[in-house]
């Protein structure tokens, strides 16, 4: 019998477990990254992490965003041809005639995800069309020019927080960012600073609302599968639609994005904001923006104060209380999640400039990689990516720049 494995124990696993062929097949278990899943059991077998499968046939993965499973598996240093992407038409096309897998079943789970494509890019066909006449029979929020934002961040002492779809959902009371349960206190605090138009506070949200040709297929298609009819009632309805909001994927200067080629100018621009400033970042204790990398070398000094990566909120107030201690000649830096923006706009309040960066050093490593696609890393959490152990980093430089912990 050929030894398989499944990598994912999400529901597209039961898709798998259905075109699986048990008369040459013996379903062995399954592989996940997240280290809280290993020695657990689904389907009553037992969930495994890559390193401790050591024989095997093949291993087919159930992730749809299969680039960074393929990245993660040949930095392994497995057998290069044993891994199967179920949801890559490349892999049917490789291995459909070996049978392991039921071929009219795997090529129509293919069809219906092609399909599945092709309706939400239909749906979402009218805002992208009619963008160009804003006004005419949609209604968009109104968003500034990225650049202007970033001077304004940069020469002006504006403060800036961004809202992304973990952010409304929470909003909306529904629990969708997976660093952070929802709770009505956030909920409700969210709401209100998402509509406020005061001086020196730029707001920003992400411009997914109309034509989205700038945007990677990949990224244009998971943000029609998001944008339904619902959520963008839902999004105006929270909105101020009488100011102008900037556009939160600045700090995605790279993997959004079609045109690669300007983004070295995309990232050195949005550098200016800390250039030769005194920064203090206020960050999960696994996010560690700027190790490993040369994205924050051009700021004067780095401070660090270290608060829980996930559930945040739930310390929100220790968190504050130290926070309001810092010096206000110290640039924040925030990259906490939902509850960095509640406290982004309290320290604002109190007189603080403060920047929600948010997931840029994650998207500026993807860059230094150069591959296209998103890949993890064991050394920070990476919220894009599915959850996995993250490892302690030997880096004194980062340590000694940690000024407060609140964990």
């Amino acid at each position: 019998m050929i030894k398989v494995y499944i990598w994912g124990v999400g529901a597209a696993r039961i898709m798998i477990r259905e075109a699986l062929n048990t008369d040459k097949c013996e379903l062995k278990g399954y592989i996940d990254n997240n280290p809280d899943k290993i020695g657990q059991t689904v389907d009553n077998l037992p969930i495994f992490s890559l390193g401790m499968v050591l024989e095997y046939d093949y291993i087919i993965a159930s992730i749809r965003e299969y680039y960074a499973v393929i990245h993660q598996y040949r930095e392994s240093g497995k057998v290069p041809d044993k891994l199967i992407c179920f949801f890559d038409s490349e892999s049917f096309a490789q291995y459909a005639d070996i049978g392991i897998l039921d071929r009219y079943t795997w090529e129509n789970v293919l069809l219906k995800e092609e399909n599945k494509k092709i309706k939400l890019r239909l749906r979402n066909n009218k805002y992208e069309v009619l963008d160009a006449y804003r006004g005419y029979s949609v209604t968009f929020p109104k968003l500034g020019d990225t650049s202007e934002a970033i001077n304004k961040m940069a020469d002006g002492g504006c403060s800036f927080i961004r809202f992304g779809d973990g952010e409304f959902e929470i909003m909306a009371g529904k629990n969708r960012a997976p660093f952070q349960r929802c709770s009505d206190e956030l909920g409700l605090r969210l709401r209100e600073i998402v509509q406020v138009n005061e001086k020196n506070l730029l707001l920003g949200i992400a411009d997914n609302y109309g034509e989205l040709d700038k945007y990677t297929e990949d990224i244009a298609d998971g943000i029609r599968e998001y944008m339904t009819e619902d959520v963008r009632r839902f999004h105006l309805s929270v909105l101020n639609m009488s100011m102008t909001y900037y556009d939160a994927y600045m700090f995605k200067p790279y993997m959004p994005y079609k045109d690669k080629e300007n983004t070295p100018r995309r990232i050195a621009n949005i550098k200016r904001i800390w250039d030769n400033k005194n920064i203090v970042i206020i960050e999960g204790d696994k996010t560690r923006t700027g190790a490993g990398n040369d994205l924050l070398d051009n700021a004067a000094t780095i401070e660090r104060v270290l608060a829980p990566t996930k559930n945040a909120f739930d310390r929100y107030n220790e968190i504050k209380n130290k926070a309001m201690n810092l010096p206000k000649d110290k640039l924040i830096l925030m990259v906490l999640g939902p509850a960095g923006k509640v406290l982004a706009y309290d320290l604002f309040k109190a007189g603080y400039q403060v920047v929600d960066i948010g997931q840029i050093d994650m998207d500026y490593d993807w860059y230094k990689a150069g591959l296209g696609y998103k890949v993890s890393n064991k050394y920070k959490y990476v919220s894009q990516i599915a959850d996995q152990e993250i490892l302690d980093i030997d880096d004194p430089k980062y340590y000694g720049q940690i000024i407060a912990k609140i964990l």
